[in-house]
């Protein structure tokens, strides 16, 4: 827990593509991130992945508040993935932590135990019900998106309360998912083009630097992600890594004084 007097420490929450499911621990984003900072030899840049896979926005606040603010941080990068928003859909938001101390996501359809063992039945409720691979309603799925991406713009003004407090930056960033680059959009660029951030936050979607500058696209994703499972390979992770280090320098992170 104690910082060098030259150190900038940064702690990296997310799902599994924080983690760094689909590669070794030293090709997550967040070790390439790492290594990349300290070859600008200013600082000594420390960064702590704290990604868990199966998490979202709101569990990763938790984590944060709860378990990570004993280190320090002096910048916390919260990466989202399009499926946060299927996540905050399914779980709710906030309202899911109860004050006995449990936790309650939303209620699932009362048939989804015969979607689970019939492909049968999985025909008539995707095609003659024309609900999706997650269970949404197709007219009402914008609807829904609308309202999960509410959810999580509320919460960041609640992350920031919590950076302004205890004196850190936060970064979010946006990791795109190859069907986000098959598809020629980014869902949760939403919430750079229609939300203001709150003090202290930053957001970035990397879809365009995915796209324009590393030059990932549909023909060639599998270079960069697994064919089955959908997360990045080390050399995705890499990719991800040299956009958050260019979006830290236009942030003057990479010039500054450490936090005291």
């Amino acid at each position: 827990m104690n910082k060098a007097d030259n150190e900038y420490r940064i702690i990296a929450i997310g799902d599994s593509f924080t983690e760094g499911v689909g590669t070794t621990f030293d090709s997550t984003w967040v070790k390439q991130l790492e290594l990349l900072l300290n070859k600008q030899k200013k600082h000594l840049f420390s960064c702590i992945n704290a990604g868990l896979a199966g998490s979202d926005p709101f569990f990763e606040y938790m984590l944060l508040k709860g378990k990570l603010l004993i280190y320090k941080p002096d910048l916390v990068i919260i990466n989202m993935i399009d499926n946060d928003i299927i996540d905050v859909i399914h779980r709710g938001g906030m309202e899911r932590f109860k004050k006995n101390g449990k936790v309650e996501f939303s209620k699932p359809h009362n048939w989804e135990w015969i979607y689970a063992s019939s492909f049968i039945f999985r025909l008539f409720i995707n095609n003659v019900l024309s609900y999706d691979a997650s269970l949404i309603c197709k007219y009402k799925e914008r609807e829904l998106y609308k309202a999960a991406i509410d959810k999580i713009y509320n919460l960041l003004m609640i992350y920031s309360e919590l950076a302004l407090k205890n004196n850190f930056r936060i970064l979010v960033t946006v990791f795109p998912m190859y069907t986000s680059l098959c598809a020629n959009e980014e869902p949760l660029e939403s919430l750079i083009r229609n939300y203001k951030m709150p003090p202290g936050i930053d957001i970035v979607c990397m879809y365009d630097y995915m796209t324009k500058t590393e030059g990932i696209n549909c023909s060639n994703k599998f270079q960069y992600y697994w064919r089955w499972d959908c997360h990045p390979n080390g050399k995705g992770y890499a990719a991800f890594a040299r956009g958050a280090l260019l979006k830290l320098k236009q942030m003057g992170i990479i010039d500054t004084s450490p936090v005291r």
